[in-house]
Parts: structure tokens; sequence; C-alpha cells
């Protein structure tokens, strides 16, 4: 059954590859790479020369109300050296990179792209799998492994006036349930899905965009018993989500309009009972529609932007018609202190979105879904700011309020107790929610060393993946040459109920030849010689800890 679910996921991924027109010239202006001037990759930050404090971990980027319009004909992150650019290449600009390898306990990566970040003809391909089996002194065959695969095809192709962007993608997880279900033994997710997105360009300061979202999730659990009588939604799910949208913009000098509309849906594909609603009757579907206006303006050093929705449903609550809005700022600042610019962000509203089924249970593992979500509505306000006080030292800080509104709570996983013995699994419910979150940062730059540390605190209600107190910090060293490096990255939950004690963590990289590099690293390192689990977000489930391996990596 898997090879034949596979044969569409290649054949629309070779479409969106293979897709462009032939009398359609490329305009390189619409084609970006993201502004990355330092990854760190393994650790659990990642920090530009001038970026704030990385809270989409914390807070997800659907629960800020900014307009901003798709970003279209452009890659994915990609980094690609100073050195690989089209012209070093021949005009080719054609490339594959990926890593190899594996270690102890049992761990698999494989990872490898194949990609064109500019030029006539940009695409991304790539295919990635990464399997753990057995974790500390526990066994795989008792249900400790996590497994993971994802391929992704991405495709842009624009002409004159206008500019679309295709992708398609499959992803795959089989988690074991570590004894702890007397009836199920794992959970698997299949998502294939993909998106469309184009806009076109008139009259100068007009433009008129459209596009649509879209997956389907299918999670299924292994049986460990042959009881017939299961709650279908412990053992199985299936959910189509569709979310189409259209636009219109306008754009003269600093000032833009956007005027924008969007269908979401979520459609039950499985058994008639597998959700339900709050009356215990059966749900089926979902539907959401949302209107939305935005207004900016934006200089070199300011930008001020406002936006105001309306959005009607099935699923918002007590509340016929949910009106979201938002205002906010950027600043840049010249800094006494160095040549770069000071910044500073704000905003604040009223913040509103439906979560799907796919993202709830993806995020949070070993729990289900027994509803289709409902709104989650939010007042909020967040500042942030990066300060550089010296042309090698940055330090950073931010604050967010975030307290429930109309009722409408975040949706998110229980793991203070299990939904039942039989089942082993959390259940993911509405809360109410009052958070108050503040971040310092710090990041200091030397020649080949580099240093990034930062100090997050939860300090009202803390979200289920979180410690109250987290302290994050990495340091990372090339040699000039680039013939190797190293790097070691330290974390530290503090609060009740954290796993002590801290995961430190390091590799050792070297460049054999001006392609190929190979990387030694340990992950977790007391929890490894300890031979010790850790806990996964203070449940009965532990996760992967401590391992070491050895890896290849490559670029061509």
């Amino acid at each position: 059954m898997k090879k034949i679910f596979f044969v569409p996921v290649l054949a629309l991924m070779a479409a969106a590859v293979s897709a462009q027109t032939s009398d359609a010239a490329v305009n390189e202006d619409d084609l970006e790479l993201p502004e990355v001037t330092t990854v760190i990759t393994g650790g659990s930050m990642k920090a530009g020369k001038d970026s704030v404090p990385d809270y989409t971990k914390i807070i997800p980027d659907h629960q800020t109300n900014k307009v901003e319009l798709p970003e279209l004909g452009a890659s994915e992150g990609k980094i690609i050296p100073a050195e690989n650019t089209a012209e070093a290449a021949g005009g080719k600009g054609i490339y594959a990179e990926g890593q190899l390898g594996g270690g102890y306990p049992f761990y698999f990566l494989g990872d490898f792209s194949i990609y064109r970040a500019s030029g006539p003809s940009p695409f991304s391909i790539n295919f990635r799998h990464e399997s753990t089996e057995g974790f500390a002194d526990k066994k795989a065959a008792d249900g400790y492994f996590v497994r993971e695969t994802d391929i992704t095809a991405l495709k842009s192709f624009s002409g004159e006036k206008s500019s679309h962007s295709l992708s398609a993608f499959y992803r795959t997880s089989d988690d074991g349930l570590q004894s702890e279900s007397s009836e199920y033994n794992s959970q698997v997710k299949h998502t294939f899905g993909g998106t469309f997105s184009g806009k076109w360009k008139f009259a100068d300061s007009f433009s008129f965009f459209y596009g649509t979202d879209g997956n389907w999730y299918n999670r299924y659990s292994g049986f460990e018993t042959s009881v017939t009588d299961r709650d279908s939604v412990l053992s199985k799910t299936s959910v189509l989500f569709l979310e189409p949208y259209i636009g219109f913009g306008y754009s003269r000098n600093s000032f833009g309009v956007t005027l924008k509309a969007d269908y979401q849906t979520q459609l039950n594909l499985g058994e008639r009972d597998a959700f339900r609603d709050f009356d215990g009757s059966n749900k089926e579907s979902s539907h959401r529609g949302q209107f939305e206006a935005g207004v900016k303006w934006e200089t070199s050093l300011v930008s001020l932007w406002a936006n105001v929705s309306a959005v009607i449903g099935t699923d918002t609550g007590d509340e016929n018609v949910i009106v979201p809005f938002a205002l906010g700022t950027d600043w840049k600042i010249n800094a006494f202190a160095s040549e770069r610019l000071l910044l500073l962000k704000a905003e604040g509203g009223c913040s509103s979105y439906q979560e799907t089924v796919q993202n709830l249970e993806t995020k949070y593992r070993y729990s289900v879904l027994g509803y289709i979500p409902q709104e989650t509505t939010d007042w909020y306000g967040r500042v942030s700011a990066s300060i550089p006080l010296r042309d090698v030292l940055t330090v950073t800080g931010g604050a967010e309020f975030r307290k429930t509104a109309f009722e409408n709570g975040e949706w998110s996983a229980d793991y203070s107790s299990m939904l039942s013995a039989l089942s082993g699994l959390y259940g993911i419910l509405p809360e109410e929610r009052t958070q108050f979150n503040t971040s310092a940062g710090i990041e200091f730059s030397w020649n080949d060393f580099k240093f990034t540390g930062d100090y997050i605190v939860f300090w009202k209600d803390i979200p289920a993946l979180y410690d109250k107190q987290n302290v994050l910090a990495t340091a990372l060293y090339q040699a000039k040459d680039a013939r190797w490096s190293s790097m070691g990255k330290f974390r530290l939950g503090l609060g009740e109920g954290a796993d002590k004690p801290p995961e430190f963590g390091a590799n050792i990289a070297y460049k054999v030849s001006s392609s190929i590099r190979l990387a030694l690293e340990v992950n977790d390192i007391v929890k490894l010689f300890k031979s010790e689990t850790r806990s996964y977000a203070h449940s009965d489930y532990v996760q992967k800890s401590g391992n070491i391996a050895v890896l290849a990596k490559f670029q061509f």
C-alpha cells in the first residue's frame, strides 16, 4: 500500500519541478533568498546578525496579524556559500547538498537536497529521513522508537507581470508508544499536501494575488491486542484541509493597502463518530471565512501598519462575528556604539485563528483530538529590541502578553492525565490562558568565534512543551580556512517538573575536500553516559536523548 501511495506523490513533485512557461522570462528581482548571516544547526537557536529573539518556537507565526503578502518566486532557506554563485558555476546554478550518517543508540540520518535558488528556473527537491531505534537502555521492541520521513518539492516561475509558485510535500512519522498502552503499540501519521500561489501586477501600483493551501492528514495506530470495540478517534483519523484565498494590493511610494479574503475548511473523511461537538453530537466539518483590510507606511528606517478583519464560521464560539485587529511599528535607529542599527518592534491588538487537526496532532506527540478545533482568540501585545553595544556585541530582549478573548481558548495537549489507561494517549483540549513571557539574549561575534545565549521565562501560564525558565546557549568556532569547525550547545530547563541535568552537546567537523566534510556529533552528553532517558513534556513518555553519531556532509 505504501508503494502505491508514493506514485502520485512523486508524480506531483515531478510536475511541480518541471512546470514552467516557454515564453515567460524570469524576473530575478522577484527571486530572493532569506537574509542569513549565521545559522547554527543542531541547536535550539538560530540567530542572525541583527535578529531579535526567536519566538517562533514559543508563539506560532499565525498568532500575529501583521499584513504581509505571500513571498512569490522565493526559494526556501537554502544557504548558498558566497563562492557558489551562478556566475561561478558557469551559469548553471544547480546545487546538491546533504548529510548521511548514523550512530549509537541505533540512529540514522539521511538528508539530501537538489536546488537552484536563482536564475531562469528556481526549484528545490528535498528528501529527509531520521530514525532512532531505542532510547538509552530502552529497547525499540518495547516501543521506544521515533521515525520521520519528509519529501518536499518547490518550483517558482515568473513573467514580466506575474509570478507563481508551487509546492508539494509528503510527511510521515511513526512514534512508538513505549508500552504505555495495552491496546496500541505505535502512532503512524501521514500528511500529503501542497500549496499554490500567484501574483499579477498591473497599472504599476496595483496587484492581484491568489492561491490555496491544502493537505490530507491520516493518523492510525498499530494494534497491540485484538480488541475490536475501540474508540475510533483513538485508533484512526482522516481529515482534509483546504484554504483558498484571493486579494488585491495597492502600493505607491511608501504607502500600501491590502484587501484579502480567504476560506478555510476541515472535512472529516474517516468514521462518522471520529469527531464530536461540545454538545456531544457528531462533527463532520468546519468552515471559516475571513475578510481582511490592512494599510502600511514605511521608509528605510520606520514602518507603521494596521489591519482589521471580520471572521465568521461554524466554530467561532459564542460570537457570530469576531473582529481581530492589530497595530504595529518597526524602527531602525542609529546606535552610538556600533555602525549597525538598533532595531525596535512593537505590536498589539486582538488575534484570532483556527488550528488544524494535522498541526495539533503533529505538534503534540502521543496525543489525539476528539474535536475539530474551534477558534483561538487572544488580546495580545509584544515588544522586542536588538541593541548593538559594539560591532561584536548585541543584546536582545522581548516581552509578550496574551490573554484569551471571548472564551476562545488555546488548543494544546493536557499531559497531566491520560484519556485512559488502555489507550496510553493524552487529549488535546482548549484552555483559556493568560501568558506573560520575556526573553533576554546576547550575541558575541569576534573573528572566527560566535556565541549566542537566551534566557526565556514564562511568568504566568506555561505552554505544554516548555519549562517555566529556559536557558539556551551555543558557541561556534570555524577556522579561517574553513578546514575545521566545532560547536557546543547547552540547554537548561528550570521550574517544577523540569528534567535535570542540563543538556550538553558538541560536534567537530573536518573538511576533507572542497565538497565533503566529516563530522562527529554528541548530543545530551550526560544522559548518554548515564544511559538515562529524558521526559517528554512532563508526561509519562520519554524522548530520544543522548546519542553519538558520525556524519558525512557534502555540497556540489
